[in-house]
């Protein structure tokens, strides 16, 4: 029996609202043999760790960012963490692949959602994305997704 590889990917994602997707895609990433390394940050638990996260990120051999209803808590820099994230992903030139929730209402946005707005125009037009409404389309999606990915790298275990 030939012995598959494992992959490391960094799921980026905002904490709160998206723990039930996160859980659904890491159970998703462990059946392909893909590991997650990637943490969303919690600002209640501690502070954000920028070297630990881009570490994380350059190990990685596939970049998945999840985005949800939130642009997620900032950055000094102006943008949110996360958004952060996707762009170190891209400057090293990672495989990214982007689920983006389709729920922004098209009038009268807050100020967190014309950031979020402009983050998915950013998103759609640099890397590879799909819309989803509902959690099952959003796994159906990393589903056929996942099994499409042929990636570089990976390792082998013992």
């Amino acid at each position: 029996m030939p012995v598959q590889k494992h992959y490391l990917v960094y799921l980026a994602s905002t904490a709160q609202g998206m723990e039930l997707e996160r859980y659904e895609v890491e159970r998703m990433l462990a059946r392909h043999q893909m590991i997650n390394v990637g943490f969303a940050y919690c600002p209640e638990a501690s502070a954000y760790d920028w070297d630990l996260v881009r570490s994380q990120i350059e190990k990685a051999d596939l970049f998945i960012l999840l985005l949800g209803d939130s642009y997620g808590p900032m950055a000094p820099t102006g943008i949110s963490f996360l958004h952060r994230e996707f762009v170190h992903a891209q400057t090293l030139g990672k495989p990214i692949v982007s689920f983006i929730k389709n729920a922004l209402p098209e009038k009268n946005l807050s100020e967190e959602q014309r950031r979020l707005s402009g983050f998915h125009r950013v998103v759609a037009q640099q890397s590879s994305y799909r819309l989803w409404h509902l959690r099952d389309e959003l796994l159906s999606h990393v589903k056929s997704t996942l099994a499409s990915q042929s990636l570089e790298g990976g390792w082998l275990p013992e």
